[in-house]
């Protein structure tokens, strides 16, 4: 197993897409692995392009996060912050820097395991979110089928989609959270799937 902090940064895929939280599932491969930082960005929207501060709290839940947004018993409060301030990122960033959220304690994955995540803050622009693949750099949302008819799903992430994945860990698209945490979707219509945009730091073993 290789040694010291591994970190597997996701792809950028964000149309400017944002949120109050985001769940996020994490999965150890072949091997136990120990996460030791996640990081992610606010929106180019927060505070109007002056950035700034937001509240976070960071919970876990043993298994997905999957069918558990809505319901706070399964999860376990790690961080918290009253004044995190992480840099804004827009999808067009060819270099994109991100910030460490709030985590208390490493998180241990054993093999074959998942920890699911709910990072949750203040504001609609407090997160960037990846939502979908975007083709490999096609800009052209709009895709004909095979009748011909227009399909706009832009290649949405669905939940649990992997989002990115090395050979000892995976990250899993989830559901993107409202304002109240543990109440709401993102939004209550269409709720939204959505990619952690940033980097996950692990120790392996």
């Amino acid at each position: 197993a290789p040694s010291g902090t591994q970190a597997l940064q996701t792809p950028l895929v964000t149309t400017g897409a944002c949120c109050f939280g985001l769940c996020v599932d994490i999965a150890a491969k072949g091997s136990p692995i120990t996460i030791k930082g996640i990081k992610t960005a606010s929106s180019p929207g927060l505070n109007w392009g002056q950035g700034g501060a937001v509240k976070c709290q960071v919970y876990v839940t043993e298994g997905t996060s999957r069918g558990k947004e809505l319901d706070p018993y399964p999860w376990t409060k790690v961080g918290e912050s009253t004044s995190m301030e992480l840099p804004m990122v827009s999808w067009a960033d060819a270099d994109p820097q991100y910030g460490h959220i709030p985590l208390s304690q490493p998180i241990r994955i054993e093999a074959g395991c998942t920890a699911g995540f709910t990072i949750h803050t203040n504001d609609l622009y407090g997160l960037v979110m990846g939502v979908g693949s975007g083709g490999g750099g096609d800009v052209d949302f709009w895709h004909e089928d095979e009748n011909g008819e227009l399909s706009d799903n832009m290649g949405m992430f669905e939940p649990g989609q992997v989002v990115a994945e090395d050979d000892f860990v995976s990250v899993k698209a989830g559901m993107s959270l409202g304002a109240a945490l543990f109440e709401e979707f993102d939004n209550a219509m269409v709720p939204q799937p959505g990619g952690l945009a940033g980097v996950v730091e692990y120790t392996v073993g």
